[in-house]
C-alpha cells in the first residue's frame, strides 16, 4: 500500500548540493567528537585503594626536597607493600620541565601549557589551575604563603627575539597571581633561567645565562623578595663562554652559585654570595667538570666527573677538598644522606644504574641496575627512588642497593622528572600525569574507563574491535544524520521508509518517522563498520605478510587499497542491495519514479564512500588514540 506521500507525489526535486554540506558537517562532527573526548578526559581523576597522608614535618616543599638541595626526606620511608598508583590526576602537557613539589598536603606541579596544577595530595583532587602566561621551565619553591617557578614566555614566532624569563608567585590558596618578576640584564638581550629555584627565608633565589651576539657572557645570580616581589639584590659575574648554571643552594646564610662550562673546558667555578646583602664572600675555581651542587652538614659538594668540597672556615675562606672515586654521570643530578651520596652512573648516553658512594673516601658502597636513569635519587629513610626511562619509578634498599620494587605509570615514556618521596608516598610525573605511589595503589588513569582502556590495550583484537565499533558509530550516525536531514530538503524517502518496514515488521504505510530515522542510521553505521573491518583485516594482516617475506613497497601501498577496494566493495555492496533487495519492484509505491530514486541514492553512496575515504582514518585515529592510549 502506498504512503501518503506517495500518493500526493509531490514535488521532490532533489538538490544535490547538500551531499558538499553533508561532507563538511561531518568532518566538523568528527572534530567535536574529539574536542569533547579531550575535555573530558583533562577532567578526569581517579582515585585509588589508599590515600596518602601528608605532615608539614616531612614536606618536599623544594626542588630536590630543601634549600640545600640533598634530596633526602629522613621523615619518609615510601611505599613497601604492592607499590601501585592510589590516584592519578591528569594535569595537561606531555611536556613538562617540572617535577612534583609537596608542601602542608598540597602537590604542586607545572608544565610547559604555562599552567601550574595544585592537587589534594591524599586523593589527588584538583584544588585549582593557574595559567602563568609562559612555559613552566621548573619545579614549584613553595613558601608559607606563595609557590614560585619560572616561566618562559615567546617573544617572537620565528625565534627573532630572545625568549623571556620571569619569576612567577602564585598564592596558594587560589593559583591567582600575586607578582612577576622578570628576569632581565641591561646590555644583555639574552637571558636564559631553565634550572630550578629555591626558596629561602623570604627570598626567592634564582640563577641565569646573560649573553647575546657580541656581548660578553655573564652568570647572575637574582634574590627577590618573597612578599613583594621587590628585587633585593643581584650578583653578576662576567664570564667567557657559555655555562650551565646549578640552582642556587642555600645554607647558613650563604647562596653558592655554581658555574660550569659546557664542553671540553673544565673552568668551574664556585661562588658564595651573602644572601641578606647580595656581598660576594668568595669565589672558587674548581678542577671539576662540575654539574651538581648540594650542600650537607656544612660543606658544599659540587659533582661531576669528580667530587670537589667547599667548606667555609670560621674566617671566611674556603677550603677545598676532593674525593676521588665518584664519577656521577654529566648532567645528572645527585643526593646526599647522611655520609653517602647517590647517583645516576653509567656512560654519558646510558645511565644504567644507581651507585652509593662513602662521601668521605669516594668508594663505592653499591651499584643497582637500572634501565636509564634519568633523574636524580630521592633518598628516604629506608630506601633510594628514581626515575628510569625504561622501567619507570625503581626502587632499591638504601643499605645494600637490593632492588625492593619498580612501577611504570607510562610505558611509552617512563619517567624522566625527579620524584617526591612524603611519608609512604612517591609522587610522580609521566606524560600527562600525576602518579601517587602507595601501598597497594590499584588507580588507573581514566578511572573505570581507564580500567577499560587497560583491559584493550592488552588485547590487540578486542581494542581494534571496539575501536572499529566506536568509529563507525561516530562515522556512520553523523552520516547519517545528515542524510535524514537531506530528506527534508527533497531527498527521497523511500529506501529508509522500506528498510524500517523491513527491520520493524510493519507495512511501509505505518512507518513513523522515528523509525526511519532509526533504519537509516542502522544501516549507515552497518556499513562504517564493514568498512572498518576490512581496514583492522589489512591491519593485521601486514604483519603476517612481512614474515612470509613480502616487499615493503607492497606492504606500503596495502593500506591506501585496501581502502579504496574496501570501500567500494562495501559501499558498492550496500547500494546494491537497497536496489535489488530493499526497494519494491513496484513504482507506485515509491515517492519517486524508480530512476530517480536509484540515482539520487547513489550519489548518497558515492558521497558515503567519499565520507570513508576521507573522514574516516581521522576519526579512527583519534579513537584508538583514546583506546590505545600511546601519550
Amino acid at each position: 500500500m502506498p504512503t501518503s506521500d506517495a500518493d500526493t507525489r509531490p514535488d521532490r526535486s532533489f538538490d544535490r548540493s547538500w551531499l558538499a554540506v553533508a561532507f563538511v558537517a561531518l568532518v566538523v562532527a568528527a572534530a567535536a567528537s574529539a574536542g569533547v573526548a579531550l575535555v573530558l578526559a583533562e577532567s578526569s581523576v581517579a582515585a585509588g585503594s589508599q590515600a596518602a597522608s601528608v605532615g608539614t614535618d616531612g614536606d618536599w616543599s623544594q626542588p630536590y626536597h630543601d634549600a640545600g638541595y640533598t634530596g633526602f626526606n629522613p621523615h619518609a620511608t615510601g611505599p613497601t607493600t604492592e607499590v601501585g598508583p592510589t590516584w592519578v590526576t591528569r594535569v595537561g602537557s606531555v611536556e613538562t620541565m617540572a617535577s612534583p613539589t609537596v608542601a602542608a598536603g598540597t602537590v604542586y606541579v607545572g608544565n610547559r601549557d604555562g599552567r601550574v596544577v595544585a592537587m589534594d595530595a591524599e586523593t589527588g583532587r584538583v584544588d585549582w589551575r593557574s595559567n602563568v602566561e609562559g612555559m613552566v621551565t621548573t619545579a614549584a619553591a613553595v613558601g608559607p604563603e606563595r609557590a614560585f617557578v619560572v616561566a618562559q614566555t615567546m617573544e617572537s614566532d620565528d625565534g627573532s627575539e630572545p625568549d623571556s624569563f620571569a619569576v612567577v608567585a602564585l598564592d596558594r590558596e587560589t593559583g591567582a597571581v600575586d607578582w612577576r618578576y622578570p628576569l632581565a640584564v641591561d646590555g644583555k638581550p639574552y637571558v636564559h633561567a631553565e634550572d630550578a629555584l629555591t626558596y629561602a627565608d623570604g627570598r626567592v633565589f634564582v640563577a641565569a645565562f646573560a649573553g647575546g651576539r657580541d656581548v660578553e657572557s655573564a652568570s647572575v645570580a637574582f634574590a627577590v623578595d618573597a612578599a613583594s616581589g621587590e628585587e633585593a639584590w643581584r650578583h653578576v659575574a662576567e664570564r667567557p663562554g657559555e655555562y650551565h648554571l646549578a640552582a642556587p643552594v642555600v645554607a647558613d646564610g650563604v647562596v653558592y652559585l655554581l658555574d660550569g662550562a659546557y664542553g671540553a673546558d673544565r673552568s668551574t667555578y664556585l661562588t658564595g654570595v651573602d644572601a641578606a646583602r647580595g656581598d660576594e664572600a668568595f669565589e672558587v675555581a674548581l678542577d671539576v667538570h662540575g654539574q651538581s651542587l648540594l650542600y650537607a652538614n656544612g660543606t658544599a659538594y659540587v659533582v661531576g666527573d669528580a667530587l670537589a668540597t667547599v667548606e667555609v672556615a670560621t674566617n671566611g675562606t674556603p677550603v677545598v677538598g676532593r674525593v676521588d672515586g665518584v664519577n656521577a654521570t654529566p648532567f645528572e643530578r645527585v643526593a646526599i644522606a647522611n655520609g653517602t651520596l647517590y647517583a645516576a652512573v653509567g656512560s654519558v648516553g646510558s645511565p644504567n644504574a644507581v651507585a652509593a658512594y662513602d662521601l668521605a673516601s669516594g668508594a663505592e658502597r653499591w651499584r643497582a641496575p637500572a634501565d636509564y636513569v634519568d633523574t636524580a635519587p630521592a633518598v628516604t629513610r629506608t630506601m633510594v627512588v628514581v626515575g628510569t626511562l625504561g622501567e619507570g619509578v625503581v626502587a632499591v634498599d638504601r643499605d645494600t642497593g637490593e632492588r625492593l620494587w619498580s612501577v611504570n605509570p607510562h610505558e611509552h615514556f617512563g619517567v624522566d622528572r625527579p620524584v617526591a618521596v612524603v611519608n609512604e608516598t612517591v609522587y610522580a610525573y609521566a606524560p600527562w600525569h600525576v602518579y601517587a605511589l602507595g601501598d597497594d595503589g590499584t588507580a588507573v588513569a581514566g578511572g573505570f574507563l581507564g580500567a577499560i582502556g587497560d583491559l584493550l590495550q592488552e588485547n590487540v583484537f578486542l581494542g581494534l574491535l571496539v575501536g572499529t565499533l566506536l568509529t563507525a558509530a561516530v562515522v556512520g550516525v553523523g552520516y547519517g544524520l545528515v542524510v535524514v536531514a537531506a530528506g527534508r530538503v527533497g531527498l527521497s524517502r523511500s529506501p529508509p521508509t522500506f528498510l524500517a518496514a523491513r527491520l520493524f515488521g510493519v507495512d511501509p504505510a505505518a512507518v513513523s518517522r522515528a523509525q526511519r530515522v532509526v533504519a537509516g542510521l542502522a544501516a549507515s553505521v552497518a556499513v562504517a563498520f564493514a568498512y572498518g573491518v576490512l581496514g583492522s583485516a589489512a591491519t593485521l594482516l601486514a604483519p603476517v605478510l612481512s614474515s612470509v617475506g613480502l616487499p615493503g613497497g607492497i606492504l606500503f601501498v596495502l593500506g591506501p587499497l585496501n581502502a579504496v577496494v574496501g570501500g567500494v566493495l562495501v559501499v558498492g555492496g550496500a547500494w546494491w542491495l537497497l536496489v535489488h533487495r530493499v526497494l519494491p519492484a513496484d513504482e507506485s509505491l515509491l515517492d519517486e519514479p524508480l530512476a530517480a530514486v536509484r540515482r539520487e541514492w547513489a550519489l548518497v553512496h558515492v558521497g558515503y564512500l567519499l565520507a570513508l575515504a576521507v573522514v574516516y582514518p581521522f576519526v579512527q585515529f583519534l579513537v584508538l588514540l583514546l583506546v590505545f592510549r600511546p601519550i
